[in-house]
């Protein structure tokens, strides 16, 4: 699948690559780092960054980016990971907010989160392979995590495949009891969890 040109994206929906910290979160009181996904400081990524390589993240608003979302996951939970073989039957889509990434004119990832009361589950993240360690799979955690917020979320959870468990645990994720294997592939359920006041 050629990515599909991200046209008319406000610069207002765009989110730097910046590192998800205490003092750019404020509730979670944890230290955070940039690695897992993109293995390098926040500091460097900003110095990295141009407007070609600028990832920018928004919440899904009518159907043709919901088409995007089903043609990314397509792409990397059917064709790549052979992990379902089908990405738009999933019943709590409809009631999900959604999230679309690009790097320049390109969608190139997206996720959800599924709220129940002041719990939200965040799930089906992905990014084009072409994409990744490039920053697009922590600004679309960013901005889901931003979504739970203001949602008044308290606790939030998601299977994590295992081999990006650092990258989660940068964001404040902590396992939570046994991992399980869906299609030959290994997750580890995780937990976030807001109401939890550290020292």
């Amino acid at each position: 699948m050629v990515a599909r040109k991200a046209r008319d994206i406000p610069r207002s929906r765009a989110v730097g690559r910046r590192a998800w910290t205490p003092a750019t979160r404020g509730r979670t009181g944890r230290k955070s780092r940039w690695h897992g996904e993109d293995d390098v400081t926040a500091e460097t990524a900003a110095e990295q960054t141009t407007d070609q390589d600028a990832v920018r993240t928004w919440v899904v608003e009518s159907p043709d980016e919901m088409r995007d979302v089903y043609a990314i996951r397509e792409e990397v939970f059917v064709g790549e990971q052979g992990l379902t073989g089908n990405v738009r039957n999933d019943p709590d889509d409809r009631y999900s907010v959604h999230v679309l990434a690009a790097v320049g004119d390109r969608i190139v990832g997206t996720g959800r989160a599924y709220f129940i009361g002041d719990q939200a589950q965040i799930a089906w993240v992905a990014v084009l392979r072409p994409y990744r360690r490039r920053g697009v799979g922590w600004a679309i955690m960013q901005r889901l995590l931003e979504v739970c917020s203001a949602q008044g979320v308290r606790v939030v959870t998601l299977n994590a495949q295992t081999h990006a468990l650092s990258f989660y645990e940068a964001l404040g994720f902590e396992p939570l009891g046994r991992r399980f294997t869906m299609s030959h592939i290994e997750h580890q359920p995780m937990i976030l969890d807001w109401t939890v006041s550290l020292p």
